[in-house]
């Protein structure tokens, strides 16, 4: 960290996973957040290779047809969870707490 500020490098203590102070949570998310994007993908992977699937389907594409389109639909599912809830739930706090 040669040439940051101290402030800027956040603190062993934000940075343990049981630390429930708002920052701690921020910095927690920080470094969780790549990982928790990655599991949808690797579980629909992982169960398709179990089953025999992918063998089935890269008889028919390519493997980077197959991974690109594998890649999206778990994308927009991811999407449309997360999206939709936020947005029904930021509508409804406007709602509920207008000005």
């Amino acid at each position: 960290f040669q040439g940051a500020e101290r402030n800027s490098v956040f603190p062993a203590y934000d940075a343990f996973a049981g630390n429930y102070s708002v920052l701690g949570l921020a910095g927690n998310l920080k470094i969780f957040f790549p990982i928790l994007a990655v599991l949808p993908f690797a579980d629909s992977f992982l169960v398709d290779r179990k089953l025999g699937e992918q063998t089935l389907t890269l008889t028919r594409a390519t493997p980077s047809r197959y991974y690109w389109a594998k890649g999206a639909a778990v994308f927009l599912s991811a999407v449309l969870l997360f999206f939709f809830s936020l947005l029904t739930h930021y509508f409804l706090n406007f709602l509920a707490f207008s000005i």
